[in-house]
C-alpha cells in the first residue's frame, strides 16, 4: 500500500492511512491552511483599509470615549481591591489580637 509520502493523491475524507498527521498530505494540508489565513488576513487589512478611509476619525472618537470609559472601570476596579485589601488587613489585624 501506498502511503502519503509517495502517493500523488491524498485523500482527506476517508479513514485510510493517507490521512494520518505524517507526511506529505499532512504537509501538503497544512500548507493549503497557511494560504487560506493569508487571504484572509490579506482581505481583512483591505476592509480595514477602507474603514480607515472612509469613517477612520469617527471612529477615533468612538474608541477614544469607550477607551476612556474602560481606563475609569480599570482605575476604579484597581482602587476597590486596594480598599478591599486594605479592609482586609484591618479585619485580620483585629481579629489576631482577641
Amino acid at each position: 500500500m501506498n502511503d502519503c509520502k509517495t502517493n500523488t493523491h491524498c485523500d482527506t475524507t476517508s479513514t485510510s492511512s493517507h490521512n494520518k498527521k505524517e507526511g506529505g498530505c499532512d504537509t501538503i494540508r497544512y500548507m493549503e491552511k497557511l494560504a487560506n489565513r493569508a487571504w484572509e488576513d490579506l482581505f481583512k487589512e483591505k476592509v480595514k483599509k477602507y474603514y480607515e478611509e472612509s469613517i477612520g476619525k469617527k471612529m477615533d472618537i468612538n474608541a477614544k470615549i469607550v477607551a476612556e470609559r474602560a481606563i475609569h472601570v480599570w482605575k476604579n476596579k484597581i482602587a476597590t481591591r486596594e480598599a478591599k485589601k486594605e479592609y482586609e488587613h484591618k479585619l485580620f489585624t483585629a481579629m489576631k489580637d482577641e
